[in-house]
């Protein structure tokens, strides 16, 4: 009877174990799917950004390489949407010249000051030779004259109020293009950092979606996708956890080649002291520490939970 226990136990275990064992290779066989499913991902987000990024170039600018000299320098050229605020910028200064040009048209028509007060005057004085039809006829000229010199001073009352009308409307404009250039330019700082990331992106050596974090080839558990930013001695990757089915955010320490074994001893023990406060702390406002593996002699990788969101500029 014992017996007979004992080897329905050993059947039940083995059972259990090759159940196991079969679960375990078809978690394998889902980790495995879900890691070329997120490197694949990554590459298809990786195209539109750069599509993205050459529109964005085309209304904002670009940076272009020209020769001074011997040299070629990096400089900045403005896009569409700069051209266009320039264009119609000169617009409004042209139809101000215009404005102003009319204003003084019908000023130069305006009699000098006190020629009303002339003609009375002389008139007044030449009465006594004249005889009354002459006199007549010259009050009549001179209530045309004052008629006229009437006129002409409504005309400009008038003109100066549509001028002063019209300036301050192109004024108005000239204030909302100054707006619409202070919104370009922020743009345009988000697209030069924009351009920056991807210069870096394209320069890293882990920018062909690399799989990172396993204790043997084919079982790594994150999948590295897209920069996200760099720094003097690290670079930050959007990356896919395989296991908890998650983004997170892989950061890569670099270990310059060149520094000596006691600096590279120095680097490391202040990250890991690094590495070993971030893991203590909890709080809702500090990133949490999730795993810490080495990727080879000179590079190990943080791993940390992602923010969404634009950065701190």
């Amino acid at each position: 009877e014992v017996t007979r226990e004992r080897e329905d136990a050993e059947r039940q275990a083995e059972a259990i174990a090759t159940k196991l064992h079969s679960d375990e290779k078809q978690v394998e066989i889902r980790r495995r799917r879900a890691r070329n499913a997120f490197a694949q991902l990554g590459k298809l987000e990786r195209a539109e950004a750069r599509r993205k990024l050459r529109d964005r170039s085309q209304r904002l600018g670009s940076v272009a390489v020209r020769r001074v000299g011997t040299q070629l320098n990096e400089v900045w050229e403005d896009g569409e949407a700069f051209a266009q605020l320039e264009e119609r910028m000169k617009k409004i200064a042209e139809q101000k010249k215009d404005a102003e040009e009319r204003r003084r048209a019908i000023k130069r028509k305006l009699p000098p000051p006190g020629a009303s007060a002339e003609t009375g005057s002389n008139n007044n004085n030449n009465n006594t030779k004249d005889t009354t039809a002459d006199r007549n006829s010259m009050n009549n000229n001179n209530n045309n004259n004052t008629k006229q010199i009437s006129d002409v001073h409504r005309e400009f009352a008038l003109s100066e109020e549509v001028h002063k009308t019209r300036v301050n409307q192109l004024r108005r404009e000239e204030e909302a293009i100054s707006r619409e250039r202070e919104v370009l330019e922020r743009e345009k700082l988000a697209l030069a950092r924009e351009i920056k990331r991807t210069r870096d992106e394209d320069d890293s050596r882990f920018n062909d979606f690399p799989m990172l974090g396993g204790q043997e080839p084919g079982c790594e558990r994150y999948v590295l996708t897209n920069l996200l930013g760099r720094g003097g001695f690290s670079e930050v990757y959007r990356a896919w956890d395989c296991h908890e089915m998650k983004e997170v955010a892989c950061k890569l320490h670099s270990l310059n080649p060149r520094w000596s074994e006691e600096r590279k001893r120095a680097y490391v023990r202040h990250a890991a002291r690094e590495c070993s406060i971030h893991k203590s702390l909890k709080h809702d406002h500090v990133v949490k520490l999730l795993d810490v593996f080495e990727v080879d002699s000179d590079t190990f990788c943080t791993v940390l939970e992602l923010c969404e969101g634009d950065d701190l500029d």
